[in-house]
């Protein structure tokens, strides 16, 4: 069913704003900026989270005006500074990484596409935690793919996709493997669509360790939307399309898998009558039988969607850029929240000061309390040019901060590729920071920011008055191998208390269920875990509070 038309030419939640805008502290820490040989550019593309927390970015970089690009891939600590840098090479050849994966141990894995007389058309590269290069697989594609993706299932087996096309039929398809965490080949199979492209664009596993597909198929004057669900093992067990009212042509954008294995699809709608173009979103069942449709479009009707995300409650968040009064043609960040049955619940969007400014969101991250991150670009004049614009929004679509950053050593182009959140409070935004001044030259270094906010606003980390809930901060604290985490109750009722890694996967369960008013203390025991920072969260009918431990092995 479609829970929703083509909806909101009004109520919107326009937010032109800059600085803290609504009294939430937040802090940018550091900036690191990597430049790998001056006079030429180095761009990063993914960016992800280690189980200690550090964020590890990976992008192209030159290593000297002799060589192509290589794979460069950085780890940094906490406090900004590099722990190792990797470069990877394939044989001379220019080689530009396009996914990054880092696994429960710590372990990276970067896949991307090669060109050289005598370089595989793509590579996967795994590295340990530490930063060494432990194999290299090359992906069996007939030439360079645009589109390569990795995910990791429970076991750690890693999943590669990758765009390719058919040498017979010339149509486009997907080749997929699995590989052990050794690199050792399970499986391999080729995903199409009979007699139409399949274009493979999103990949995720499931609760099950299936693996679902994402893309766009048809033939070249219209497409559709298509997931395909392959099962551990790699067999087909559905494929299921999706297409508008048949006006309009559509490309995936991406792909979320909700905790009971139902699939929430994004993608951009373009009229073949009007040219403009709206979100349209899917959700698929567990079993492929597609539950409802729902579409927006803004006034200005050129929207261009950009990232999904679920909250805790299976909530969906699209985000993007659209075109909003009172300037409809220029785009501004949106960001629209639909509940499980598809119904929206608000849409809001983010315009700069400046009245005539573009604000276009390039990527969306969202953290464990349903706070909405987007990084992207703003054209700030041309002092400076664009830059980069980073805006954190609560569950109710309210903004709580905006940041830029420009380095006004040059005043020229900086714009960001990708943006996480810890849990802790931390965001990390990469992309590319112009070096120079010179518009047709700019020179790009990476550059990677991070900003810290205090946890569990509006709250706070203290104990709290007396009689009040409260989550103690955990003693000792650092640990080795256990700890004692403390909470208060001023009545009897359900709590949840569960400790989770900064990527947000859950390590344990502490308290899951009634318990009566008062002073309570459980024991967490990290053995088995590696060292790092872990997130106690605490959760007791609206009240939530989140502490943060340190395990030092």
């Amino acid at each position: 069913m479609r829970a929703t038309g083509r909806i909101l030419t009004a109520g919107w939640l326009v937010l032109a704003l800059a600085g803290a805008v609504w009294g939430q502290p937040v802090t940018q820490e550091w900036t690191a900026r990597y430049d790998s040989y001056p006079r030429l550019d180095d761009v990063p593309c993914r960016m992800a989270l280690d189980p200690s927390g550090h964020v590890i970015v990976t992008g192209e970089a030159f290593v000297s005006e002799a060589e192509l690009t290589n794979f460069c891939t950085i780890k940094y600590d906490l406090s900004g500074q590099p722990v190792w840098t990797a470069y990877y090479d394939c044989e001379g050849g220019m080689d530009l990484p396009l996914d990054l994966r880092v696994d429960s141990q710590g372990h990276v894995y970067v896949t991307g596409k090669s060109y050289g007389p005598t370089a595989p058309p793509c590579i996967t590269v795994k590295y340990s935690p530490s930063g060494e290069q432990l194999w290299v697989t090359q992906n069996n594609l007939v030439s360079p793919p645009e589109v390569a993706l990795l995910e990791l299932d429970s076991q750690d087996n890693i999943i590669f996709a990758g765009a390719d096309y058919s040498p017979s039929t010339w149509q486009a398809v997907a080749l997929v493997e699995k590989r052990s965490p050794d690199g050792s080949l399970l499986w391999t199979t080729t995903c199409s669509t009979a007699m139409a492209d399949f274009n493979l664009q999103n990949i995720a596993v499931d609760p099950g360790d299936n693996l679902i597909l994402a893309g766009h198929g048809g033939n070249w004057s219209e497409y559709v939307l298509e997931v395909k669900k392959l099962g551990p093992d790699g067999d087909l067990v559905w494929e299921a399309t999706w297409d508008d009212t048949g006006d309009g042509d559509n490309e995936m954008v991406d792909l979320a898998v909700a905790a009971d294995g139902s699939i929430v699809v994004l993608g951009c709608t373009q009229s073949n009558v009007s040219l403009l173009t709206r979100y349209s979103l899917v959700k698929f069942s567990s079993a492929g039988a597609v539950l409802w449709s729902a579409e927006y479009q803004s006034p200005g009707g050129l929207d261009e969607p950009r990232a999904l995300a679920l909250d805790g409650e299976g909530n969906i968040l699209a985000g993007g850029t659209a075109y909003v009064p009172p300037y409809t043609y220029y785009p501004d960040y949106a960001v629209i929240k639909y509940n499980t049955d598809g119904l929206q619940q608000w849409a809001a969007t983010y315009s700069s000061p400046s009245p005539e400014s573009s604000d276009e969101a390039q990527a969306m991250t969202m953290d464990p309390d349903g706070n909405v991150y987007l990084a992207g670009y703003s054209y700030c004049g041309a002092a400076t040019y664009d830059d980069y614009t980073t805006v954190k929004l609560n569950s109710a679509g309210e903004v709580c901060w905006v940041m830029q950053y420009n380095n006004s050593a040059v005043n020229n182009t900086d714009i960001p590729c990708d943006i996480v959140a810890d849990g802790a409070g931390n965001v990390f935004v990469t992309g590319r920071s112009a070096a120079a001044f010179h518009v047709y030259d700019p020179r790009y270094d990476y550059l990677t920011i991070r900003y810290s906010q205090p946890l569990g606003l509006p709250g706070g980390t203290g104990a709290g008055p007396p009689g009040a809930f409260a989550l103690s901060p955990p003693h000792p604290n650092p640990f080795n191998p256990e700890t004692a985490v403390g909470y208060r109750l001023p009545a009897p009722g359900l709590v949840s208390l569960r400790v989770y890694d900064t990527a947000g996967r859950e390590v344990a369960t502490l308290v899951d269920g009634w318990r009566d008013s008062g002073v309570h203390e459980m024991a967490f025991d990290g053995t088995g875990l590696t060292s790092g920072v872990y997130l106690v969260r605490m959760e007791a009918g609206s009240f939530v509070q989140v502490q943060k431990l340190i395990l030092l092995k």
